[in-house]
């Protein structure tokens, strides 16, 4: 069997996402776009797609996979803008959840495990142009060069340092663990 040929939905930078998504809903012979977690499993997982493909047309079939919970784990998080006061918010809550764990830091390996998976995360995006951000931003050196995490505002690199921190998206092969790789609270 010849492996599944994905190329045309791969990202391509002249279609846009929406264009994708109503391309391989066509593909699959819906009237409609498939969901954005679809489509992100799809590129995400070479045996998803397959299957999706192998019930071209059946509605009732596809509706199943297009549910599934591991399939909604796909679903991408708003990417998060938040306001000064909302980052700031944030920063206080982990300052005290930080001052409540007697200040510890991370391990090595626990580290660069976690600024491994925020540097491969689809969230990972350019700091806020604000006061609040130059003052927070990592030194430099930074291996994230003071991006931050879309999903909370945070500058990775200090994030993924604090042990009381946590990812706050789930892993979309397991939802039962953060893109961390650590137990969801």
């Amino acid at each position: 069997m010849q492996p599944l040929d994905t190329s045309p939905i791969l990202v391509d930078d002249a279609v846009t996402w929406d264009e994708q998504r109503a391309e391989f809903g066509r593909l699959l012979g819906l009237a409609e776009p498939v969901p954005d977690a679809v489509l992100r499993r799809a590129l995400a997982d070479q045996r998803f797609a397959y299957y999706l493909l192998s019930f071209r047309g059946r509605t009732d079939m596809l509706d199943r996979f297009f549910r599934a919970p591991a399939t909604q784990a796909y679903a991408a998080a708003p990417v998060a803008r938040q306001s000064g006061r909302e980052l700031a918010a944030n920063a206080a809550r982990a300052l005290a959840r930080w001052g409540k764990s007697g200040f510890a830091l991370a391990s090595s390996e626990v580290y660069e495990r976690r600024l491994t998976a925020c540097l491969g995360c689809d969230q990972l995006s350019a700091p806020p142009r604000s006061l609040l951000s130059r003052i927070t931003a990592p030194s430099a050196g930074d291996r994230a060069e003071g991006r931050v995490c879309g999903a909370c505002g945070c500058p990775v690199t200090r994030k993924a340092g604090l042990q009381s921190e946590s990812c706050p998206l789930p892993d979309p092969a397991d939802p039962a663990h953060t893109r961390w790789g650590e137990q969801s609270h």
